[in-house]
């Protein structure tokens, strides 16, 4: 019998994982060897089934890490959970692999269920659907190159990927390519490595239309800058399409050759913004009436108001209430939905105490102690501390720069630098910017 992992699952599972994590019940490094591609297979009211790529992969988790995933699933659905583990069917013969590729060579060729249909439309993202919905109708006529951004999380992907399934199927003879930035950056160095350049130059520079998201990840590599730069410049020429997606604007990408810039900004380049209360209520209503869910105006309405984070925010809460309701059989009413979801429903809470979390979790990812990130000491290690969580309480607070400088008895001048500081390492170090989104979360949840 062969197994898929069900893409319906992911926000669970990676839900799951991510209290793991934060908790500490497995490494860091354990997570990222051992349950790396992993997901779940199928999941009723007694078993989890979780899909891995091998028997050793499945022999390692059930030995070392069994009754880890037992309690943490459990909590999760409020009742005991067994789990077991099966090898899954590879991407390039699954039927349900969550990107649909064509096996390793990110080659687009059956759509999935990201489409222009199910895109829900506001005032934070017209604009961009409607560029989207004329390239996917005339490639290469329209807009060259594409540039969507915008924070993560809400629909950027989503957009490129319904972008890709119109143009499939409108134009079922071109070769569409679609991967991230950091796949690319992977792929072109693992070419250099084997001495297959000439392969992946045919591969990339043959396209039709070329689709990377996240293009952020290539900032800061030179190399990778360079080949991308030649792959760019080929399909332009031969007016091709190219569809980018990045979490900033060419502006705003300091470590970004210029003369990439220059050619993104030749194109269309337009932003998507996080949705406003309307667009979030219409989201709401349209994933819960695609999950079976019947939500009551009051719930949907109570829901809009407390989601403000993004997309993946209000799907995750759909599907927690769809495990509520059909897995569990627990009635869908303001007070279960309070109870079982209240850690996507953070009221708001005072700054100082935001802002007493953010160096409190930033002195645990860098074993310093509080008093030393407020203090006046300048080891390169506890300057970097103190510097990204400035940084964070700049990102998470709507707190000024002189009243950032007052907790920690700086000049606003000091604060700016500091802040500055980690902003041009994240441009360069895919570490660091792991780094911050871990204390984020921690911060958050």
């Amino acid at each position: 019998m062969s197994y898929a992992i069900d893409p319906e699952y992911k926000d669970i599972y990676l839900a799951v994982i991510e209290r793991i994590r934060l908790d500490r019940a497995i490494t860091n490094e354990a997570l990222n060897l051992w349950f790396k591609n992993c997901g779940i297979v199928s999941l009723d009211r007694n078993t989890v089934t979780l899909g891995v790529e091998n028997e050793s992969r499945k022999r390692t988790i059930l030995t070392h890490y069994e009754k880890i995933l037992e309690k943490y699933f459990s909590e999760e659905f409020g009742r005991d959970l067994k789990i077991e583990i099966a090898v899954v069917t590879s991407p390039k013969t699954a039927d349900d692999t969550e990107e649909n590729l064509a096996d390793d060579d990110k080659i687009f060729r059956r759509p999935n269920n990201y489409t222009f249909d199910n895109f829900v439309v506001g005032s934070s993202n017209a604009f961009a659907c409607a560029a989207a919905k004329s390239i996917a109708l005339k490639p290469s006529m329209e807009f060259n190159p594409f540039f969507v951004y915008g924070p993560s999380g809400i629909g950027k992907t989503h957009l490129l990927y319904a972008i890709a399934n119109k143009i499939l199927e409108t134009h079922p003879e071109k070769v569409i390519i679609f991967l991230k930035g950091e796949d690319f950056t992977n792929a072109y160095r693992e070419s250099l490595d084997a001495g297959t350049m000439s392969l992946f130059r045919q591969k990339y520079r043959n396209a039709d239309v070329l689709i990377i998201d996240d293009i952020q990840f290539i900032a800061g590599k030179k190399q990778t800058q360079e080949e991308f730069f030649h792959t760019f410049e080929a399909l332009h020429e031969k007016k091709k399409q190219i569809i980018l997606s990045s979490d900033r604007s060419p502006y705003e990408m300091s470590v970004l050759e210029d003369r990439l810039k220059t050619r993104f900004l030749n194109g269309l380049i337009q932003d998507i913004q996080t949705p406003d209360l309307e667009l979030r209520l219409a989201i709401l209503r349209k994933k819960s009436e695609n999950a079976g869910l019947r939500l009551s105006d009051e719930i949907l309405e109570f829901l809009a108001e407390k989601l403000h984070a993004n997309i993946r925010e209000i799907e995750g809460v759909i599907k927690k209430l769809s495990a509520m309701y059909f897995l569990n059989g627990v009635e869908i009413n303001m007070e279960s939905v309070k109870n079982n979801v209240s850690v996507f429903l953070k009221e708001e809470e005072p700054a100082n105490l935001i802002v007493s979390r953010i160096i409190s979790e930033t002195g645990k990812k860098y074993d310093i102690p509080v008093e030393e990130i407020l203090g006046r000491k300048r080891d390169k290690q506890i300057q970097h501390a103190r510097n990204v969580s400035m940084y964070i309480i700049r990102q998470l607070t709507e707190l000024s720069l002189p009243e950032i400088g007052v907790m920690y008895d700086r000049k606003y001048t000091t604060v700016l630098s500091n802040i500055d500081t980690v902003k041009k390492k994240i441009e360069s170090d895919v570490f660091l910017e792991k780094q911050i989104e871990d204390i984020i979360k921690a911060v958050k949840y």
